[in-house]
């Protein structure tokens, strides 16, 4: 019974991490999407009144999305391991994608790309201290 578990845990962290790091990376670009779309008077006064609401709401829903692995990860290094992979390769790759397509679209889309990919590296960082303390929190 014990090997059919942890032959779980990893296939549950290989099909849910897939599945994470998609809906990080829609957390992650629609709040920007949303705030270009809008005047630049209207982006400004926004931010500076929202933007710690909506950066609280992206942490909030980032960590809601990580309980799931204090199940995966539960006493399987295995599970960590490829979790922690996926998380990199999927947000390092959605990074790499984002960055071709905004080259050679002006200034703009270069300032865009450097706060999408800061969203993104404190997303990878956030996401991989998660699964690591629910893979400690597990072991106790």
């Amino acid at each position: 019974m014990k090997a059919l578990n942890s032959i779980g845990q990893v296939l549950a962290a290989v099909a849910y991490t897939c599945l994470y790091t998609g809906l990080i990376y829609l957390i992650t670009v629609f709040p920007v999407a949303w705030l270009l779309s809008l005047n630049t008077k209207v982006m400004i006064l926004v931010l500076i009144l929202l933007g710690g609401v909506i950066q609280g709401l992206i942490i909030g829903l980032q960590t809601l999305l990580l309980m799931p692995y204090m199940w995966i990860v539960k006493k399987n290094i295995v599970a960590l391991i490829i979790s922690i992979g996926l998380i990199v390769f999927n947000l390092v790759r959605s990074d790499i994608l984002l960055w071709q397509s905004v080259s050679g679209q002006g200034r703009t889309a270069i300032v865009v790309g450097v706060i999408i990919t800061l969203l993104l590296l404190e997303a990878l960082w956030v996401s991989i201290y998660g699964v690591i303390v629910a893979y400690a929190h597990g072991n106790e």
